[in-house]
């Protein structure tokens, strides 16, 4: 129920303040047995719904790489072959069915869809760090110096800004 009311209050304010651009975001590691993929795409694609108007562009940022064990850790431990803490893109990735289920039904309902996978892994890999900056704070989260990084990258990605 809190998270519903907090759902609630968040897609009022958006359209209140009637916003040229909205970029929402999921959680897709949420595994919940008892709400299937299909029933947590169609939710998933009521809240883009819910917060489109007449003069708003949205579009959906799906998760980043999670890593699956403690990124800070690991590169204490092996700070001489950081490499060691890279994690393979299909341990990363969200639950394969959940991301494909999403990805076509957001093409169907026409919103594009920024994948940050494609900006932080390649050769089938995702780095605990790039150069001298670590990517994870945690276990979840990539870190402030990180995600400046990545901002370049991003503007490519997100579609323009709507000019007034």
């Amino acid at each position: 129920p809190q998270c519903r009311t907090w759902r609630d209050k968040t897609i009022q304010r958006i359209r209140a303040l009637h916003p040229q651009v909205v970029l929402v975001g999921g959680f897709l590691y949420y595994d919940d047995p008892g709400v299937p993929v299909d029933r947590w795409t169609a939710l998933t694609l009521d809240t883009v719904r819910a917060v489109s108007a007449p003069g708003t562009t949205v579009d959906y940022l799906m998760p980043d790489a999670l890593p699956v064990r403690d990124m800070p850790s690991c590169l204490a431990t092996h700070l001489r072959s950081p490499s060691t803490c890279s994690i393979p893109v299909a341990a990363a990735s969200a639950p394969a069915d959940r991301r494909s289920a999403l990805a076509a039904a957001f093409d169907a309902a026409h919103v594009t869809v920024v994948d940050p996978m494609t900006l932080m892994c390649a050769d089938g890999g995702c780095p605990a760090i790039v150069g001298n900056v670590p990517v994870y704070r945690d276990t979840t989260h990539v870190t402030a110096t990180y995600a400046k990084l990545l901002a370049p990258l991003f503007a490519k990605v997100l579609p323009p800004e709507p000019i007034p």
